[in-house]
């Protein structure tokens, strides 16, 4: 009896071999995913060359009893047993809790393998642009407006907004919900009694309330100007241990652009956060000449309010104009001479006691204020946000450093080096510059020091910035790396961008074996493409060339990495800025030559626009003399870039502490056959860079 008990075990060997282990499986999904949006996921069997069906279920979470959406995929020696389907969330099927943090489960089934991972859910699944008609409106008058918007690809939205209007008190005084589909102008009509200041248009999905998005324009009496006033520093700062004067020169035009004959009154002062101390003794009249004038503030001037000036590091200076014109002076002796120090009154008030953000008052009396012209030690700042803190020993590391003003404008052309490992660079128009340093092999972390070297400062003045960079952790020791390199600078759509892969590793079998490198690219919050990259025994530097498109602006996310065997998997990442430009074409001009020439008041003229087919266009005419008065809130280019990169879902320049840790940085979740899982993500964590 025994030994047929034998037998019949040794029948079932034979009958059902053990399952092979040789095989690796993957999912991977962003790490959040927007309701109402096309996701897609990536789903890999590595070393599989058998076909088989994957059937990808979007589940409720945590019970998992209602399946919300399903997609079919093949996983084909012909696609490299790699499938990209999309899923979505319908909004419809999920009951939000603003308290509450919601998930769903993405599985990926087949017959091979069960892979299944838990991701965030956010609501916010567009963006929604406002755009006023005028940046400054007087009460009673109407604020005309058009809402546009969009999703994470940029496509318009057919979604109800609801469009409230903020008091500078924060108080809604007007509520509507309109659907923005249609590019028709809407107005609110701002009452004869009003607050005045700094107003807010706020917009938010009706169905996401949650996430608004916000414009702001400025309720003031005001009278339009006839010319322009621009106050220049010679510098951007002021040494605030030199006994050098502050010099600020004067221009100022007509609109129609005659230069302004006449006289300017000029108050120089500090601003201490938020409250501004004028100093007394700097107030002076200036011949304007010509459109042209020049006013200084000494040392002198600035210690009879400030006994100690090096208190002021880090402060601001400001300064005030009041421009006269030769006609509008008044035609008795002015009580204040070039060396006096009053001011005269004009039309009852005295401009140096008016809040200073007016521009102007009066349609031939232009007052401008210049803020921002920092207190220093040195002319610049160095910022390590759009650096990667890991690095791979015996590896390049590319250390990218962004260079400021003491206003935040990025700084162009200034020479930077480091130490102790050497490099050296010069920043871009960007205000960046890439250092690429040799690591030691045996080093757990490297100490850095960046210094400017600018030719024309001293050593005292150079601006210098510290940072610790941590050796990227290998799983369990294995000593296998893979590095991205990306070297272009300042990259534009239509430009090809050579993508390098560098493999190290200690295991001669690694480095002799045909593999891949299998890479993900996201831009927006979203996976946008998924492929891959052969190698070929013995090489250690691999190249891909990747078109720079319109719709990987303004960001987007390299992630790479490949397996060793079924169950190690080594990953880098970067992050690669792009220059913001129009997505598509647009040109706006004249019909004929004669409509581009100058027209009087009250001429009818012709335009031609000329765009992408079926584009929609929404046009705006605007007095040029509103944009003198306040030019801060128009809605351009940068503004709708800036918020649209706030949708990146990475933390971080690149790499990571480990291979978790790259893809949970880059903003992805990964789960494997093999238990290699990264972090369910428990916020919404904005990008650092």
């Amino acid at each position: 009896m025994e030994g047929m008990a034998l037998y019949l075990v040794a029948a079932l060997l034979v009958c059902f071999p053990a399952p092979s282990h040789s095989q690796l499986y993957s999912l991977i999904t962003p790490s959040v995913l927007w309701v109402e949006s096309e996701e897609q996921v990536v789903v890999e069997a590595h070393g599989l060359n058998v076909a088989t069906e994957v059937t990808v279920n979007v589940q409720d979470f945590p019970h998992k009893r209602n399946n919300l959406y399903q997609i079919k995929a093949s996983l084909t020696p012909e696609n490299g047993m790699m499938a990209t389907p999309s899923i979505k969330i319908p909004a419809k099927d999920l009951i939000k809790d603003s308290k509450k943090k919601m998930y769903v489960v993405v599985q990926a089934i087949s017959a091979k393998f069960t892979l299944e991972k838990v991701v965030l859910v956010s609501f916010q699944s567009g963006y929604i642009f406002t755009q006023t008609d005028k940046t400054i409106y007087t009460p009673g008058s109407p604020v005309r407006y058009r809402i546009f918007s969009m999703g994470h690809d940029m496509e318009r939205l057919d979604r109800n907004v609801i469009v409230e209007f903020m008091t500078p008190e924060d108080i809604v005084v007007s509520q509507n919900t309109i659907n923005p589909a249609s590019t028709v102008t809407q107005t609110y009509n701002l009452p004869e009694l009003v607050s005045l200041g700094t107003w807010k248009v706020v917009a938010k999905y009706q169905d996401a309330p949650d996430e608004s998005f916000s414009t702001q324009f400025e309720v003031k009496e005001y009278v339009l100007p006839s010319f322009e006033v621009v106050v220049e520093p010679a510098e951007k700062f002021y040494y605030i241990d030199s006994n050098r004067d502050f010099q600020v020169s004067i221009t100022a035009t007509f609109l129609y652009g005659k230069k302004v004959e006449g006289v300017a009154f000029v108050l120089f002062g500090v601003k201490i956060d938020n409250d501004k101390k004028s100093i007394p003794d700097s107030l002076r009249r200036i011949e304007i000449a010509e459109g042209e004038g020049e006013a200084v503030l000494t040392r002198a001037m600035l210690q009879s309010r400030f006994r100690n000036p090096n208190e002021l590091i880090g402060h601001s200076l400001y300064v005030s104009v009041t421009v006269m014109t030769a006609s509008d002076l008044p035609r008795h002796s002015s009580p204040m001479t070039t060396s006096g120090s009053r001011l005269p009154c004009l039309h009852r008030t005295c401009p140096y006691a008016l809040d200073f953000q007016t521009i102007y008052d009066a349609e031939h009396i232009g007052l401008w204020q210049r803020h921002g012209v920092s207190i220093v030690t040195s002319p610049y700042q160095i910022h390590f946000t759009k650096t990667p803190k890991y690095f791979k020993p015996t590896m390049p590391y590319e250390l990218t450093v962004y260079v400021t003003n003491p206003d935040g404008s990025p700084a162009a052309r200034v020479p930077v080096v480091s130490e102790p490992l050497a490099a050296n660079a010069i920043t871009q128009n960007d205000g960046t510059a890439k250092l690429v340093l040799n690591t030691p092999g045996n080093a757990q972390e490297l100490r850095i020091t960046v210094k400017t070297n600018h030719e024309g400062l001293p050593r005292e003045r150079q601006a210098t910035k510290s940072m610790v960079a941590r050796a990227y952790q290998t799983q369990g020791g294995s000593g296998n790396y893979l590095h991205l390199a990306v070297s272009a600078t300042e990259l534009k759509a239509g430009d090809n961008l050579p993508i390098n892969f560098n493999l190290r590793s200690n295991n001669q079998q690694v480095l002799n074996k045909n593999m891949y490198f299998t890479y993900i690219i996201l831009t927006k919050g979203k996976i946008l493409m998924a492929g891959r990259q052969p190698r070929i025994a013995g090489q250690n530097l691999v190249t891909m060339s990747l078109r720079i498109t319109p719709n990987l602006i303004p960001s987007f996310r390299v992630l790479a990495y490949y397996p060793v065997g079924n169950s190690e998997i080594v990953a880098d990442s970067v992050w690669v800025d792009v220059k913001d430009t129009c997505m598509g074409t647009l040109i706006v001009k004249g019909a004929t030559a004669a409509d581009n020439q100058i027209h009087e008041p009250g001429d009818l003229m012709k335009i031609k626009v000329e765009g992408d087919a079926n584009a929609r266009v929404g046009l705006v005419a605007v007095d040029k003399r509103l944009y003198v008065l306040n030019n801060k809130y128009k809605l351009t280019q940068s503004k709708i870039w800036d918020t649209v990169e706030k949708s990146d879902i990475g933390c971080t320049a690149g790499s990571g502490v480990n291979n978790l840790g790259v893809f949970e940085d880059a903003g992805l979740t990964l789960e494997t056959s093999k238990k290699l899982s990264t972090k369910q993500r428990s916020g919404m964590m904005r990008s650092m860079i």
